[in-house]
């Protein structure tokens, strides 16, 4: 009788089950989560990017578990992001009303990532039963433009090596008296100590 008993309360937690991970699947396709920045974009070798929205009310049921999984899926290719998991015991207000959840992702940039797309997959689990939709792109590529600024580069400067000292040594030349509106010398300049003066230098520079 008792195995009778356990039998049909197996058959009814399993029939439970069956019927409650369509129903959160269901429920869990009009639900809109958004990623910001869309397009994602690249700081410092790094993809910062929140992805945020509202759990249909009534969502999480008591004993299951609904996750999000996240992927950048990149041609043929993806990264696998952190799996954000929600629980009923959790959230207790999801029986009665929508529950607004956040999470933040971060992941290194390759240049294989920038043409991409953010993709989430929601599945229902309890137990080792589960039930998931199909994924869903909620952000595309990956903006680079951070990764196109040039350090800066500052001048150096080297000593010039510029005396800025007198080149030559100052040369007092006598002074002499010109003839008003003349230009030559007289001649009793040119015979005087000054005149000889004159002719030493002129014969020294040349």
């Amino acid at each position: 009788m008792r195995k009778i008993v356990y039998s049909l309360g197996f058959i009814g937690a399993m029939t439970m089950a069956g019927c409650t991970l369509p129903q959160m699947i269901k429920m869990a396709k009009d639900q809109k989560l958004e990623a910001k920045p869309n397009p994602l974009e690249v700081h410092k070798d790094t993809v910062n990017f929140d992805m945020s929205g509202n759990l249909p009310a009534k969502l999480l049921k008591k004993g299951t578990v609904f996750t999000v999984n996240t992927f950048y899926k990149y041609g043929e290719s993806e990264l696998a992001l952190p799996a954000v998991p929600f629980k009923a015991e959790d959230y207790p207000a999801n029986s009665t009303s929508q529950t607004p959840v956040s999470k933040s992702f971060s992941f290194p940039y390759k240049d294989a990532y920038k043409v991409g797309t953010v993709e989430t997959q929601y599945v229902a689990s309890k137990g080792t039963k589960s039930k998931s939709t199909p994924r869903l792109a909620i952000a595309t590529g990956i903006i680079t433009t951070s990764k196109l600024v040039q350090n800066s580069y500052y001048a150096a400067f080297a000593e010039h090596g510029y005396n800025n000292q007198e080149e030559l040594t100052p040369v007092i030349i006598p002074d002499f008296n010109f003839e008003r509106g003349k230009s030559v010398l007289r001649k009793s300049e040119i015979n005087a100590e000054k005149g000889k003066q004159l002719d030493a230098f002129i014969a020294a520079k040349n």
